[in-house]
């Protein structure tokens, strides 16, 4: 039993990651994301679950669990212009539970309500992204 726990879990982690991945991919085709889109999403989801233990093992939605991860980058304490790529995957994370039409579970919502609680903060606080749309 203890294999398939590890695999099945090991099974969503990849897809979270693959969510955030395809995020940053678009986002380095546009210039705005200088890192390995890969390698950040697996760093992330790996960061993220070892600060949840165990989420990896509850049968949550990618985008839960992918939104779970970078909810926990927000918090760390790293320099803040990452943050700003944190809060911009979390934020398409959290839109696409919108856009696609699922049940979550309780604990998954909870899961989604606590990331724009974060979100919302990180908001608060300002970016440190000067854009000028000249709008």
């Amino acid at each position: 039993m203890g294999m398939f726990s590890w695999f099945s879990g090991t099974a969503r982690k990849s897809k979270a990651a693959a969510m955030i991945q395809g995020y940053y991919e678009i986002c380095k085709r546009h210039g705005i994301f200088e890192g390995d889109p890969a390698g950040a999403a697996n760093r992330i989801v790996e960061f993220g679950c070892g600060r949840l233990p165990g989420i990896e093992k509850a049968n949550y939605h990618q985008y839960v669990l992918a939104s779970a991860c970078l909810s926990v980058m927000l918090k760390e304490n790293e320099p803040y212009e990452a943050h700003a790529q944190y809060a911009m995957a979390l934020a398409a994370m959290l839109q696409a539970t919108l856009t696609e039409p699922l049940p979550f579970s309780p604990a998954e919502q909870r899961i989604l309500d606590g990331s724009a609680v974060v979100l919302a903060d990180f908001n608060e606080r300002g970016s440190p992204l000067k854009m000028n749309l000249g709008i």
